[in-house]
């Protein structure tokens, strides 16, 4: 199968990106390594960096969605669920050299935080519907909130705790944050229980 222009620039930016950060590789640098000019480039991003950038964050969440599905769907409940999804969430994206540099600097953090990168916040919003439906089948509570709001939610909560992690450290602190702080707020049992 041929790859088009559009993904082998994005494959090459996130290649780039992971070896250098995103600061220290020009757009011209980019193009060269997936040997296409720079007009071809700019075609496919007519603006410029922070396009490119949001395509290659949404290519690596493109990436990381099964195993995060997986991580859901292997825990006994869908409060543990979205415990172990968060827990692997953090820790992939401190794993992933591409998404440690784009949290790290203000541009890949803008693109999160912000509605850019769209494919990234329909992945996390579709997890949460799978984990919502899921929730309220096993009779749990379930946040009212829109999706959307919990994909962005969710997502800067992670965002923090890969550009800054404090004493978070290993999955084990990882899981104990999200058992904390955002499994309770998206998912509880009800008063009775």
């Amino acid at each position: 199968m041929r790859v088009g222009a559009r993904e082998l620039i994005v494959e090459s930016a996130a290649a780039k990106f992971a070896e250098f950060g995103i600061d220290r590789v020009s757009l011209d640098e980019i193009a060269q390594a997936a040997h296409v000019h720079r007009s071809t480039l700019h075609r496919h991003f007519p603006d410029g960096r922070d396009a490119l950038v949001i395509a290659t964050l949404d290519h690596e969440a493109e990436r990381a969605a099964a195993r995060l599905v997986a991580a859901a769907d292997a825990a006994p409940n869908a409060i543990d669920g979205l415990s172990d999804e968060f827990t692997e969430l953090v820790m992939l994206s401190r794993n992933n050299q591409v998404v440690r540099h784009l949290a790290a600097q203000d541009v890949g953090k803008r693109a999160v935080l912000s509605n850019g990168a769209t494919r990234m916040r329909a992945l996390a919003a579709e997890h949460w519907e799978r984990l919502a439906e899921r929730a309220r089948a096993e009779g749990y509570n379930v946040s009212s909130a829109p999706a959307e709001a919990v994909a962005g939610h969710v997502l800067r909560m992670s965002v923090s705790l890969v550009a800054d992690p404090g004493d978070i450290q290993t999955p084990a602190d990882v899981r104990r944050y999200a058992e904390l702080f955002v499994t309770p707020a998206l998912i509880w049992a009800s008063a009775a229980e």
